[in-house]
């Protein structure tokens, strides 16, 4: 059902629901090798985000179904903005790909004094 809903190309949190359910469904077969405890709370995730997901839903069926509803800008951009689960790991991202730039910077700067290149010291004029 999830792929019915979700299509061939989920979206994130579509990806994250079949995920969760995949390894429930696992779990279940496989007793043996997982605790207990992880399998429930596995399950337990994936029937929290479900039942947002369904309320998300609901709310966008009840603005499809409302035919005297203005559809303001404010409304339209409320729906563009990503729950607080997606922006924690959209700031993880963000902090992870500044930290690499960074990295990659300072190997280019190494590298062209290595190299003698002219120029260099005003990178090391900027990076102070």
């Amino acid at each position: 059902m999830l792929t019915v809903v979700y299509g061939k190309t989920p979206s994130y949190t579509g990806r994250y629901l079949t995920g969760l359910f995949d390894s429930g469904r696992e779990g279940a077969k496989d007793e043996s090798g997982k605790d207990r405890g992880d399998v429930e709370t596995t399950r337990r995730l994936f029937l929290e985000t479900l039942a947002r997901e369904i309320a998300s839903f609901r709310k966008l069926a009840e603005l499809h179904h409302a035919k005297d509803v203005e559809v303001t800008e404010p409304l339209m951009d409320s729906q563009l903005i990503p729950s607080q689960e997606d922006l924690s790991k959209i700031m993880d991202y963000e902090a992870a790909l500044e930290k690499q730039f960074e990295r990659k910077l300072q190997q280019l700067v190494a590298w062209r004094r290595a190299k003698g290149e002219p120029g260099t010291s005003e990178v090391d004029r900027t990076e102070k």
